[in-house]
């Protein structure tokens, strides 16, 4: 099998831009995009101030990561509705004790609403009324997460060479190579996806490596956590793909199979735009797609700091991949 291992790494780096695509163009493209892309990490809000002190909303205008939207207040439901604004402030006289008060209004909440809420309640007080000790941490200059829909995507249409080599491998004759050298069809298959795994995961290893050294912040309380799972598209996109080739004898029959579905589940699952604001039918079909139980586990893992948390997406990503790897094992098997 090494031997096998060997000749397939041979026809990866020979193959023109396959090499470079698999492992050096995730560092190249997207680490230039989280430097370019860094808009993506503002939150908008509104402050509607129907009384004469500006204490309050100068309190939340100083939160940094923050961008204030102009906003009629009858406007409110509607800009929440269509994302225009994560949420709303709105400082109004309170009956009781005739001082400024805020309510925060939030559709369906906001990471950002408990610093807004914080920045509300501590509004106006003297600095010896109010202290807080925090943690040192390391400040980080740009954040992954703005390009991470981006580069999960990326990961799984990659799956496109690895399956684009096995049908040039087809059209080789593989087939009569594999019965006069006596090794059995679903080794070579094995051995062939062992080197695409290998060489994706050299590249998504390089990437994280240099956004490390970087000092690029990944979102995350443990970064190796972001790490795993984007291995775990890897694995994702070799099965969907392995699967995929079973069926069809042509790239074109490929892109037909296997990217198009990937493309129209991206945008159903919340990969590249927000889960909650699609409609609840976009929502159900998101439900079921490999790339919702990812971005789930990758939220999960951000709200609580834990593998765990996303224990379950990670075991339904898992599962699925080997359903279709088997699938595809044995149909690929049969036609060699």
């Amino acid at each position: 099998m090494k031997n096998m291992m060997l000749h397939f790494f041979r026809l990866f780096k020979a193959q023109k831009g396959v090499f470079t695509a698999v492992v050096f163009m995730p560092v190249i493209l997207f680490l230039v995009m989280t430097v370019l892309l860094p808009y993506s990490e503002v939150h908008s809000i509104a402050i509607i101030n129907r009384t004469d002190s500006s204490e309050i909303e100068d309190a939340v205008r100083n939160i940094e990561g923050i961008a204030i939207q102009e906003i009629d207040e009858d406007d409110i439901a509607e800009s929440l509705a269509g994302g225009v604004i994560e949420l709303a402030v709105v400082i109004d006289t309170d009956p009781a004790t005739g001082l400024p008060a805020a309510s925060v209004i939030t559709a369906n909440g906001s990471e950002v609403s408990g610093a807004i809420e914080l920045a509300v309640s501590n509004a106006g007080l003297s600095e010896g009324r109010s202290s807080t000790d925090v943690n040192k941490a390391k400040k980080h200059t740009h954040k992954l997460l703005t390009t991470t829909p981006f580069m999960l995507f990326k990961l799984l249409e990659s799956g496109s060479f690895f399956g684009a080599m096995i049908l040039m491998e087809r059209r080789r004759m593989m087939k009569d190579r594999v019965l006069l050298s006596g090794i059995p069809p679903r080794r070579c298959y094995l051995s062939v996806t062992a080197v695409y795994l290998i060489l994706s995961t050299a590249g998504t290893l390089l990437y994280f490596l240099t956004a490390a050294a970087l000092g690029f912040d990944t979102g995350m309380r443990h970064p190796l956590h972001y790490l795993l799972m984007l291995c775990l598209v890897n694995i994702l996109s070799a099965s969907v793909y392995f699967f995929a080739c079973s069926f069809v004898n042509s790239e074109s029959g490929l892109e037909a199979a296997a990217t198009y579905p990937l493309e129209i589940l991206s945008f159903v699952s919340g990969l590249f735009f927000p889960y909650e604001y699609l409609p609840k039918v976009l929502r159900t079909i998101g439900r079921f797609s490999p790339q919702r139980w990812i971005t789930h586990g990758i939220e999960s893992i951000q709200t609580k700091g834990a593998l765990s948390a996303a224990a379950g997406d990670i075991t339904l990503v898992l599962v699925f991949s080997l359903v279709l790897y088997s699938v595809g094992l044995i149909r690929s098997a049969r036609k060699s």
